[in-house]
């Protein structure tokens, strides 16, 4: 379990972003991770009869006070983020982070209208995306978790491979943009928010995770490192490519 995290904490992602076109590259594949952070969230919410779509407006108490709280205070953040005098969600964020150094934003664009139409997000439908292999095979298992998961197993995913875990992802991160002097600001600003307000929501997360009961817990933390790992991995092999295709001629 140990080997699988360092080789995550120190992964080449975190030294290879030294121009805009990486940052751009990057940006492309990593807002998908953006995306199926919420997808987590609100099925956990889900699973806590949050969100209901076939009695809308009846309500009743939840069965875990103690895990809606928590979750709510990170919907709250994550979805209606006072940024810049504005409310937004921290994807929109990044959107406009990708707008401000010329991404592509046709991909997750394509997504959000695929979801806005209440149709499904399929595997073909991903791989019309230009996107990274690895990227594609990473949001597929995040559908694939969502539609057959346990709530307690989702917890787990959710928490191990996201709020205790990006703090120390995105930090190296900011370095190396800060680093190659990279002009992103609205990038910058979102990883610098999500590394105060992850730190704060790890902590609650681990309170929480103390009272789940989870068969599966150290098979679940070891497959959210690897599916990380995975979309790192490709990344990386994608801003490698593009740069030797540079000199090419």
């Amino acid at each position: 379990m140990e080997d699988i995290r360092q080789q995550l904490l120190q992964h080449d992602l975190y030294h290879s972003l030294s121009t805009i076109e990486d940052v751009k590259l990057f940006m492309t594949n990593h807002v998908l991770s953006v995306w199926t952070f919420m997808c987590l969230l609100k099925t956990l919410l889900y699973h806590l009869r949050i969100e209901s779509s076939t009695q809308i407006g009846l309500w009743h108490p939840s069965t875990n006070s103690r895990a809606l709280r928590i979750l709510l205070e990170i919907l709250m953040e994550e979805e209606t983020d006072e940024i810049q005098g504005t409310v937004m969600s921290h994807l929109e964020l990044y959107m406009k982070g990708m707008t401000e150094v010329g991404a592509c934003v046709a991909p997750i664009q394509s997504i959000l209208d695929t979801v806005h139409q209440k149709q499904e997000v399929t595997l073909s439908m991903l791989q019309s995306l230009e996107i990274e292999p690895a990227t594609i095979e990473y949001v597929y298992q995040h559908l694939h978790i969502i539609q057959n998961w346990t709530f307690q197993n989702i917890l787990v995913y959710f928490a191990f491979g996201r709020e205790l875990l990006i703090p120390n992802m995105f930090e190296p991160l900011l370095k190396c943009i800060q680093k190659h002097q990279l002009h992103c600001p609205l990038f910058v600003e979102y990883m610098e928010r999500h590394i105060d307000i992850d730190v704060v929501h790890g902590k609650k997360m681990m309170m929480l995770i103390k009272h789940i009961d989870c068969t599966h817990k150290e098979d679940i933390i070891y497959q959210a490192y690897t599916d990380r790992k995975m979309l790192w991995d490709g990344i990386v092999g994608a801003i490698q490519k593009n740069r030797i295709g540079k000199y090419v001629y």
